[in-house]
């Protein structure tokens, strides 16, 4: 078995694998306690990754998507039950789905790169 170092504050391990993120296969790991304060993760992967859930306590960490993503939904949900307006609810829920357009737009163009042309025809052509 080989050992994949500790992960702080780890609540879930929701998958250990290999480098390839898509591949849909299990490995059986076992958690052992190295010391009264220490828990490793030990299986047989020469290069383990792994897919984890984390308590993580500092907000700075979090983008500032999220954090407004969060705040309009829990808003939308206090809304109704606070004040019995249905257009508060709506209101926020509505600013919440423009947030989470946004973070899904930001998330698609995170990988995109720009066209590389290989001949000189649109260098040529470009208007000046």
């Amino acid at each position: 078995m080989i050992f994949v170092t500790h992960i702080l504050n780890c609540l879930k391990i929701n998958n250990i694998r290999n480098k390839q993120i898509n591949v849909q296969e299990h490995v059986p790991y076992v958690i052992v306690n190295i010391d009264t304060a220490t828990k490793a993760i030990a299986c047989n992967l020469q290069d383990a990754y792994t897919d984890y859930t984390v308590d993580e306590k500092d907000v700075q960490v979090m983008d500032t998507l999220f954090i407004s993503a969060f705040t309009r939904l829990l808003a939308a949900n206090m809304a109704m039950r606070l004040t019995g307006n249905p257009q508060a609810y709506q209101m926020q829920y509505q600013l919440f789905q423009a947030i989470i357009h946004d973070a899904q737009l930001n998330d698609a163009r995170e990988g995109q790169r720009d066209a590389v042309y290989h001949s000189n025809y649109a260098q040529t052509r470009r208007v000046r």
